[in-house]
């Protein structure tokens, strides 16, 4: 079941850009459906004779919890956050994979040379970007998956993973990944950080060396303006 507000976020939000939100946000919580209640293999069998269990808080039905969970439920956040965000930016258009502003959250911690390793991809990480790390980190290690797997081989390697983890058991998340590109999802994320880390050091070198842009002041300096307001004419804005 998904719940969707009308109401659009805030410009401060990463989710925030014009063009279809309504459409990405579905998409997004779509592929978190597909994802997280994917389930074959072993689960799949243990989950058909004992259905889905919820933990009592003893040892025996948080056991039986693990072993009848869908293998998606049981991934890091970072894995079902950027998969939802190469979704929604590859069947939208407009997304998180082509925006500006999470582009400028990944450009930061190069430039102060602290990226974050894959242990603090997570929604609960309490300092800055928070908990955007999940969905940003994760939305890189999907960019470059595709940069080196999928477009050499014109195979749908997001999807292909996907299922890989669907019919794993249990915490076998990590190897989920060898069959399909040779590596692990931990190397994976190093190699994902190493590539955005040269990426946008590139561009950090390229943003020093460019001029300010020269702005031209419209509005009188005697003036002290909070909000935009017309003029005396009414023929003018000022800001």
């Amino acid at each position: 079941t998904m719940a969707i507000y009308a109401a659009d976020v805030t410009p401060p939000s990463s989710i925030y850009e014009p063009g279809d939100r309504m459409r990405k946000t579905v998409i997004h919580e779509f592929t978190h459906i597909l994802t997280a209640d994917a389930q074959y293999g072993p689960g799949a069998v243990l989950s058909d004779i004992l259905g889905r269990v919820m933990t009592a808080g003893d040892p025996l039905s948080f056991f039986i919890m693990l072993c009848t969970a869908p293998p998606g439920a049981l991934a890091p956040n970072w894995y079902l956050e950027g998969l939802s965000i190469w979704s929604e930016t590859e069947f939208v258009g407009p997304g998180r994979g082509r925006n500006s502003y999470s582009d400028m959250i990944m450009r930061m911690p190069v430039a102060d040379h602290r990226t974050l390793p894959s242990n603090q991809w997570d929604l609960h990480l309490p300092e800055w970007p928070y908990g955007e790390a999940a969905y940003l980190y994760g939305m890189i290690t999907f960019r470059y998956l595709c940069e080196q797997y999928s477009a050499p081989t014109q195979t749908n390697m997001p999807g292909a993973l996907a299922n890989s983890v669907s019919h794993s058991f249990m915490f076998n998340f990590d190897a989920c990944a060898l069959p399909l590109v040779g590596t692990t999802f931990g190397a994976l994320t190093d190699r994902s950080r190493y590539e955005e880390t040269q990426k946008q050091s590139a561009r950090i070198q390229s943003l020093q060396t460019a001029t300010l842009t020269p702005l031209t002041l419209l509005t009188p300096q005697r003036l002290q303006v909070n909000q935009p307001k017309f003029d005396d004419s009414g023929n003018s804005v000022l800001f």
